[in-house]
């Protein structure tokens, strides 16, 4: 039996060498066209994501605004009951816009854009400036009624005095006569008092 060494062929390495890629000249004419014509089809296909970010473009003031500043500024002026649910109503239709505005992902021929937070931040947004205007009134009704409970405990107090002598009586007549204007406010206090609880 012949020896099976006999029958392999040696084996020799071949050097092949360290073979490199030449690098590409940017300034070649296939080059150039090949970025130009990348850089048409990038351009053409961003039209729709920059329509999408046009449209966004109109919460831009909502995104700038800081809650605490605003406040701070609302508070500079004193705003009718019905200037307060004007803003507070505008607040909450921005809130219902913003869902609206687009769908939460949009699909483009190269992308997909995913609206979900920045929808969700908008609205947050929108519906917190409403919740603290809503706070606000609130706790000044609050403070308004307490006021006002407590100038008419007064005032009963005072009229329930039982009159000692005709200047004890005289008294009580001026008195009344001094607080009637005050009544008449209290009642239109009550009246907004009233307002605003509906409101709320």
């Amino acid at each position: 039996m012949d020896d099976i060494h006999s029958k392999v062929a040696p084996f020799s390495p071949i050097d092949i060498g360290t073979s490199r890629m030449q690098s590409v000249d940017t300034t070649e004419a296939a080059i150039v066209s090949a970025r130009q014509a990348i850089k048409r089809i990038v351009l053409v296909n961003m039209e729709g994501p920059k329509k999408l970010m046009e449209a966004y473009k109109v919460f831009h003031e909502l995104v700038e605004l800081d809650p605490t500043e605003y406040i701070a500024k609302w508070n500079e002026k004193r705003h009718s009951l019905e200037r307060c649910e004007e803003e507070i109503s505008q607040h909450f239709k921005m809130a219902d816009e913003v869902m609206t505005i687009s769908d939460s992902e949009v699909p483009f021929k190269m992308i997909c854009v995913n609206c979900t937070t920045i929808k969700q931040t908008l609205r947050d947004k929108a519906l917190q400036l409403a919740q603290l205007l809503l706070q606000q009134l609130a706790t000044g009704s609050h403070a308004k009624n307490q006021y006002i409970c407590e100038r008419y405990t007064t005032i009963q107090s005072e009229m329930k005095k039982a009159p000692a002598n005709a200047e004890e009586l005289d008294g009580i007549q001026k008195y009344l006569e001094t607080t009637e204007a005050e009544l008449q406010q209290l009642e239109e206090d009550i009246q907004e008092s009233k307002d605003v609880h509906q409101m709320l």
